[in-house]
């Protein structure tokens, strides 16, 4: 594997042969080269969503009192990593048997399940790229899948994105390297902060360029998938008060071990050692890629 077939300059001559006749996945491949994005409706159940929502309720009335230490500055529940490690329901929406052929047909290989997040309440996160935490080798061997647990009200700060933007470079090496020759003295934690600073002000630039972003409020059921390069991120929640449910899976074949933001800027040579071993649900790989937790 040379990185996604989806980005060589002959991905469209590709698609067909690959899709197999199947339309939905050529569909989708084509979206994915175009704009980075795709949306597949309804693919997940109601009822699987709700089970999700339910063994989250349970999770938070475990904690008790302790609930109040995993509340962000307006006393809204932080985000919940691995909980796909805790819930049963989520854990069998991630290793959804079409969803995992809808990524084996995009990553070219065996799709596993590395992480997850469950959002009670819109990210409002800015215009960013997740590839320093999801550095893979070859690089780029990652999608994310976003599902709606509930109808999700453009007033509550859904999803967007920037449509093409995966297209452009930014060399993180070259970033580090920048910042390392301005920086001499500097500690290499405080290099790989500075450079992942960096990173993120020329992402947000260049997205810029492309346009404005898409807002995609989903309904419930939908499934979002996104190119690893693609710029997107939380738009502000009008109404703060309304719930975002959803939860993210981060995807990766399951022959490749995923490192984090210090391997993306700083490593340069063979592949590092392995992080984590694997479990396995409903015949997939599964990631023990650490507890569930509040992110902190």
């Amino acid at each position: 594997m040379e990185g996604l077939w989806l980005d060589q300059v002959d991905a469209v001559a590709q698609l067909g042969r690959r899709a197999a006749g199947d339309a939905q996945l050529e569909a989708i491949g084509s979206r994915m080269i175009n704009d980075g994005f795709a949306v597949l409706p309804a693919a997940i159940a109601g009822a699987e969503c709700d089970a999700v929502v339910n063994d989250y309720r349970r999770f938070i009335d475990d904690l008790g009192a302790e609930v109040e230490q995993h509340k962000d500055a307006s006393g809204r529940l932080l985000r919940v990593v691995n909980f796909h490690l805790t819930s049963g329901a989520a854990a069998n929406i991630g290793c959804n048997p079409r969803l995992m052929a809808i990524l084996d047909f995009l990553l070219g290989d065996e799709a596993s399940v590395y992480s997850s997040l469950y959002f009670e309440h819109g990210s409002q996160q800015p215009i960013h790229r997740d590839s320093p935490f999801f550095e893979t080798f070859p690089r780029n061997l990652f999608f994310g899948m976003w599902v709606a647990l509930e109808d999700v009200s453009i007033d509550a700060g859904p999803l967007m994105y920037v449509p093409g933007g995966h297209r452009f470079d930014c060399d993180p090496h070259r970033i580090y390297d920048a910042v390392a020759a301005r920086m001499p003295a500097a500690a290499r934690d405080a290099l790989i902060n500075e450079s992942l600073e960096q990173y993120y002000g020329d992402v947000i630039r260049a997205a810029s360029g492309f346009g404005t972003p898409t807002v995609v409020a989903l309904k419930k059921g939908d499934v979002a998938i996104w190119h690893p390069q693609l710029p997107h991120g939380g738009s502000p929640a009008l109404n703060p008060d309304l719930t975002r449910r959803s939860m993210v899976f981060h995807c990766v074949p399951s022959s490749r071990q995923v490192y984090q933001h210090d391997v993306f800027f700083a490593h340069r040579g063979p592949v590092p050692a392995p992080r984590y071993g694997f479990t396995r649900i409903n015949d997939r790989s599964v990631a023990l890629s650490g507890a569930t937790t509040f992110q902190h």
